[in-house]
């Protein structure tokens, strides 16, 4: 690092003959831009219309699909490192699990959801995703929904899997290009 001379006393005027001390930077000194990382949300949602999820079961069914609750007082599916691959709020807001009183509520439905970039692979994390919605589905009743509230279709489904396609190309590409270079095909 480059030490500075020390401020000049406010009371001795600087010399028209003295030059102002210069400091030069480097590349290596200069911080690298901040880099923002573009993130993408993933969402589906359990609607129980016309009844409600009865607590008690729905405690029983997350805490079977190996979700455990945690941040936020929502469930999780985490990573071996601790991260979360997907979450699991309720549809009240604030979209919170209170464990001691769930079994004595009902709810109207859960979201499932998961942020992109994650612990995982973008397609991993949505087919876990989609896996765990439909066993959630098939244990509790209700709809399966995208994250506008239309029934999930297999359309749908193929629409989700091509906008991580699409989110994860550019990712991708900007880190093989930034680490290795241009890429050297045979």
């Amino acid at each position: 690092t480059t030490e500075l001379p020390p401020e000049p006393e406010a009371t001795s005027p600087a010399r028209p003959t003295e030059a102002a001390p210069t400091v030069s930077t480097t590349a290596a000194d200069t911080p690298p831009p901040k880099r923002i990382e573009r993130r993408k949300i993933l969402a589906l949602r359990l609607a129980a219309s016309p009844h409600r999820l009865e607590g008690a079961r729905l405690l029983e069914i997350l805490q079977t699909e190996s979700l455990q609750h945690g941040k936020y007082d929502i469930f999780h599916r985490l990573h071996d490192d601790g991260t979360s691959i997907f979450s699991v709020a309720s549809m009240v807001e604030p979209g919170t699990f209170d464990l001691e009183n769930m079994p004595n509520l009902q709810y109207p439905g859960v979201t499932l959801f998961a942020q992109l970039p994650g612990p995982v692979p973008g397609m991993h994390a949505l087919n876990e995703l989609i896996a765990c919605a439909r066993r959630l589905q098939q244990a509790l009743g209700g709809t399966l929904q995208d994250d506008r509230g239309v029934p999930l279709t297999v359309h749908r489904i193929e629409r989700l899997r091509q906008e991580v396609r699409e989110f994860e190309r550019p990712q991708s590409q900007l880190s093989t290009t930034r680490t290795s270079g241009p890429s050297r095909r045979p």
